[in-house]
């Protein structure tokens, strides 16, 4: 039983099929490259949306309970914690920690690491020196319960800023995308 030539041709790939095939790899990896060069973009664009959504919810929890609360920065350690007065008073001296709903642990965001590897707080303007906090009416506040005369700004990893307005207490962005 002998091998034809035909049959022996076959068994193998043409020249045009492995630089198709090439061609398609090629195409692939230039995609893949470009998505992945995007992440970090993404990552920083995520934290100034996450930060900023974090302020919200401390300046609502504040209108909602009639209690001041405050977002601490920890600028060393590249995270921000949720605080709150107590119920019965006693201001900064005697914040708590806020819990976070979702998770049912202390509310605390962690820059630099994991899905926000990458970004870090690199400057701040902040009434408190390391605090921004919000009043029963959602207006900003120091960590003395005083009223903020300038508007506070928390500058991110690739000239992404968060605002915070002193007038209002809105939550703006600025800088890059």
């Amino acid at each position: 039983m002998g091998l034809s030539r035909r049959s022996i041709l076959s068994r193998g790939f043409s020249l045009v099929e492995l630089i198709a095939v090439m061609v398609v790899l090629a195409v692939l990896s230039a995609v893949a490259a470009s998505r992945i060069a995007v992440i970090p973009s993404s990552r920083g664009s995520m934290a100034a949306q996450l930060l900023m959504r974090d302020l919200a919810f401390a300046r609502d929890m504040a209108v909602s309970t009639g209690r001041v609360h405050w977002i601490e920065f920890d600028l060393g350690g590249q995270r921000y914690t949720m605080l709150a007065e107590p119920t019965v008073g006693g201001g900064w001296v005697s914040r708590l920690a806020v819990v976070d709903p979702g998770t049912g642990r202390s509310f605390q965001r962690n820059l630099n690491r994991d899905e926000l590897a990458g970004v870090t707080i690199t400057s701040s303007t902040l009434p408190a020196g390391n605090a921004v906090g919000f009043n029963r009416l959602g207006r900003p506040v120091t960590n003395l319960g005083a009223s903020v005369t300038s508007d506070s700004t928390i500058q991110l990893t690739g000239n992404r800023v968060v605002n915070v307005i002193v007038s209002t207490g809105a939550i703006t962005r600025s800088g890059n995308p």
